[in-house]
């Protein structure tokens, strides 16, 4: 999907004043590593951990 007019001024706006991002989008972890209070299922050698590995080093999806 191609940005539009909207999506391109809002990502815009939020690149320059980050906290003009919803609260979720600023909090959402971005690794695996930030995840909080789940050490019993991402603790290294886990099945959940390894998926995770596997996703990341996986080529993109095509376009659909």
């Amino acid at each position: 999907m191609e940005p539009d007019l909207f999506t391109a001024a809002a990502e815009d706006r939020q690149e320059k004043d980050p906290s003009a991002s919803p609260l979720a989008v600023r909090m959402r972890p971005r690794t695996v590593d930030e995840v909080v209070g789940q050490q019993h299922l991402l603790k290294p050698g886990s099945p959940l951990r390894r998926l995770v590995g596997r996703a990341a080093a996986a080529p993109p999806d095509r376009p659909r």
